[in-house]
């Protein structure tokens, strides 16, 4: 019998299971680790096989619906802005990042970009919480539907998408406000607009949803 579950279509997995293993890859657990004693978290309920595989489609996903920016549009944009180029030189991300790809197992010519991708976005989001990146990484795969199908509600997702970013840009500010308060605590006002216009579009495009269904 198979079980209904949230996060995979046709699958005996249930939404239990399904946290735990992301839970360890929001914590950035190995896979094999993830589901043994040795887990820094709560051991995920899975084989190791299985485990990897959901690893891997959840790094598709995040990709797929530009949660994880895609390292060639990344680049573009360091090469585009100075600060960010000398940022991404002189602050060392460029060598963290490295760092972060080659302790990686299972790399393949298929999954390389992904694993990249995810790379990018931890060096970059360092100062983000590893609860609050899986509470988002939840939100972003239960609004845009089973991982084993094409996504979904990507309307909403927009909305939803940039409402995460505002609110990580907000952690950024807040953490780096100490080196110049008064020039950071106008970027914080700047950014809190943005996160109220953001989430009221993300409410209209949620009763748009239903007023449809």
């Amino acid at each position: 019998m198979q079980t209904k579950t949230t996060y995979l279509v046709g699958q005996k997995l249930s939404d239990y299971q399904f946290d735990k293993v992301l839970k360890a890859f929001a914590h950035g657990v190995p896979a094999d680790i993830a589901v043994t004693a040795g887990s820094p978290v709560d051991p995920a309920p899975v084989s190791a096989k299985t485990a990897f595989q959901i690893y891997g489609l959840v790094r598709k996903r995040l990709v797929e619906i530009g949660f994880f920016e895609k390292p060639l549009d990344y680049l573009k944009g360091v090469q585009g802005d100075p600060d960010h180029h000398r940022a991404y030189i002189g602050s060392g991300v460029r060598d963290r990042i490295a760092a972060e790809v080659v302790k990686r197992r299972g790399l393949t010519e298929q999954n390389a970009e992904d694993h990249l991708a995810e790379a990018i976005f931890r060096v970059e989001n360092m100062y983000v919480s590893k609860d609050a990146f899986y509470r988002d990484i939840r939100s972003a795969i239960r609004t845009t539907g089973p991982l084993n199908r094409p996504p979904v509600n990507m309307d909403i997702w927009y909305y939803h998408r940039a409402v995460m970013r505002a609110q990580r840009s907000l952690t950024w500010l807040r953490h780096t406000a100490r080196r110049n308060p008064a020039g950071h605590n106008v970027l914080i006002e700047n950014f809190q607009r943005l996160l109220l216009f953001y989430g009221q579009e993300l409410d209209k495009a949620k009763r748009r949803k239903r007023d449809q269904a």
